[in-house]
């Protein structure tokens, strides 16, 4: 079951990618009560997200942001649950430079079980069951990946492009960084 529902998740990611870049460029911004940006984008592709969800797994609930951010957000998931973020880097979408994704995950027992995220302006797709991980590239090339042995000399630290402040500053000086990636939404990882 699981290798198809993440086959299923990947198709959800794409149509979701594909309904934010018919936003792309012509979106403007409301606020939320949190005074960060929200989209018709973002809207759109949560629903089409949390329909697809409810039908392949309506017995596991759904957390998604624009959902927490309305009137009537989740109060209690239990153990097992979706948690999505429609379009993770919304500032990056308004900004045009293409560092937005689509994140939808699993979580079983305060674990990511199973997880996709698109890059849909790089025609990207990442995904992992928990046992394997890969990246499908444009044109459909896949391609494994895995996390890399830290360098000896020092960790590289991904950092926010758009939230990136004093606090942030001052805990990368703590710590032994000798490289950073500087990015938007979850592509920094």
């Amino acid at each position: 079951m699981t290798a198809s529902l993440l086959d299923e998740l990947v198709a959800v990611a794409g149509r979701a990618g594909s309904v934010i870049m018919d936003h792309h460029g012509r979106a403007s911004a409301r606020l939320k009560a949190d005074r960060s940006p929200v989209t018709d984008a973002d809207e759109a592709a949560e629903a089409l997200i949390v329909a697809a969800l409810e039908r392949l797994t309506p017995d596991i609930p759904v957390i998604a942001e624009e959902m927490m951010a309305g009137k009537s957000p989740v109060t209690e998931a239990g153990t097992r649950f979706w948690l999505v973020d429609p379009l993770d880097g919304t500032r990056e979408f308004l900004g045009g430079n293409g560092e937005f994704t689509v994140n939808i995950a699993l979580v079983e027992e305060r674990r990511v079980t199973l997880a996709v995220v698109g890059a849909p302006a790089r025609d990207l797709i990442y995904a992992s069951d928990g046992t394997r991980s890969w990246c499908r590239k444009a044109g459909g090339e896949t391609v494994a990946i895995r996390t890399r042995q830290p360098p000896r000399n020092g960790m590289t630290a991904a950092m926010s492009r758009s939230h990136r402040d004093g606090a942030s500053e001052a805990f990368l000086e703590s710590l032994p960084v000798t490289d950073e990636i500087t990015g938007g939404s979850s592509l920094k990882f």
